[in-house]
């Protein structure tokens, strides 16, 4: 495993026109590791995780990614990398199964089809999904179920970074925890979770970085 951290945010700050949301934050993930991020409304979490993909643009500081500045090129890789759910994760139009079908169209899955597609079925379950809810309308699912949906194919690609952006927002106490059971006890896997809400794990150990608003 590298010594070189995956993620490091270097004296980080974020404003919203004039408002500073953010000063000076530092933050080292590396490999495997498991951290929590957990704020007050307007704090910085989820800003974080879409700068780190060059979603948003930091006012000062800089962020790296396996030991490089996050320029639009490095940015791009890590997004190729990385699987990022968000709290309102868009599925498109149509049915979940053109949902799973368009994410199967990308150039890094073309070759995995098979494999994605019976993994998402056994994430479905682990999930309490039905298997038919591939035909299901996405615009019909409630905010739970696509919350669901997004994250049975977040751990369905292979990949081995996650970010998760209030994923668990629309779950129960118990689907939530179930949740960030999986996401932050596989050790192969490096996970940023952002949340408000209090979570005691069932073996998983991860550190907490609190952030406050401003």
């Amino acid at each position: 495993m590298s010594s070189t951290p995956l993620l490091s945010f270097h004296d980080v700050s974020l404003r919203f026109g004039e408002r500073e949301i953010l000063n000076n934050f530092n933050l080292e993930v590396s490999e495997g590791e498991k951290r929590v991020l957990v704020g007050g409304s307007g704090s910085g979490k989820s800003s974080l995780l879409k700068a780190a993909l060059g979603f948003v643009k930091i006012a000062s500081g800089e962020i790296f990614y396996r030991g490089e500045p996050t320029t639009p090129d490095v940015a791009a890789r890590a997004r190729r990398e990385i699987a990022y759910v968000g709290q309102e994760q868009p599925l498109g139009a149509g049915a979940v199964r053109d949902f799973l079908e368009e994410t199967l169209d990308y150039r890094a899955n073309r070759g995995r089809r098979r494999e994605i597609r019976e993994r998402f079925g056994e994430r479905l379950d682990f999930f309490e999904l039905p298997a038919d809810v591939l035909d299901w309308e996405t615009a019909r699912l409630s905010g739970g179920e696509k919350q669901r949906v997004a994250l049975s194919l977040a751990a369905s690609l292979g990949k081995k970074v996650f970010l998760l952006d209030e994923v668990t927002s629309a779950l129960d106490a118990r689907l939530r925890d179930k949740t960030l059971d999986l996401f932050l006890g596989e050790p192969s896997w490096t996970t940023i979770v952002v949340t408000h809400e209090s979570y005691r794990p069932e073996g998983a150990t991860y550190k907490t970085t609190t952030l406050g608003a401003s």
